[in-house]
């Protein structure tokens, strides 16, 4: 499974990890997701919850949801829905436009049991993160790709965008 996952091209590993979220009953429209993906540089801010979790120094959309397909694989719960998913990525043309640009959201979303998120209907969306120490490598692969991929950039400077496939 994990030479599968280990080889999807990116905008299929983000396509993948949509369709494993929808698999399991937690898919969320695109305004939803959108929400999510522009409160998550301020959660990541917040390190307490992350100790020893260095930002990735060359993230991408595509490693961090191949990182998260990995995660996902290695749970019971949610395995058998990251084979399928995998496999459907390879030849699914749906729902390439956009997708990209929240990979970050639909990665929160798959961390269903790390992460809180809260709407709060004039504040938006507040993310929580939830966490012990992080010793699983999976897990913090994952995050280190979040770090790396939406963490602000230092005082002084823009962050850039993600790198998203094309």
């Amino acid at each position: 499974m994990a030479v599968h996952i280990a080889t999807l091209p990116d905008l299929d590993a983000v396509i993948a990890l949509r369709l494993v979220l929808h698999r399991l009953g937690l898919a969320s429209d695109m305004e939803t997701l959108r929400a999510v993906q522009v409160g998550l540089p301020a959660a990541l801010e917040r390190r307490e919850a992350l100790p020893g979790v260095p930002p990735d120094p060359a993230p991408t959309a595509g490693t961090l949801a191949r990182a998260t397909l990995a995660l996902l694989a290695e749970d019971p719960t949610s395995r058998d829905a990251a084979l399928w998913a995998v496999e459907e990525a390879r030849a699914e043309q749906a729902e390439r436009d956009g997708l990209t640009v929240v990979v970050g959201a639909l990665v929160v979303i798959a961390l269903r049991t790390e992460v809180l998120i809260e709407r709060h209907p004039k504040k938006g969306v507040t993310i929580r993160f939830h966490l012990k120490p992080i010793s699983d490598p999976l897990l913090r692969n994952v995050f280190s790709q979040l770090l790396g991929l939406f963490s602000a950039a230092p005082p002084g400077q823009d962050a850039p965008p993600p790198e998203l496939p094309q």
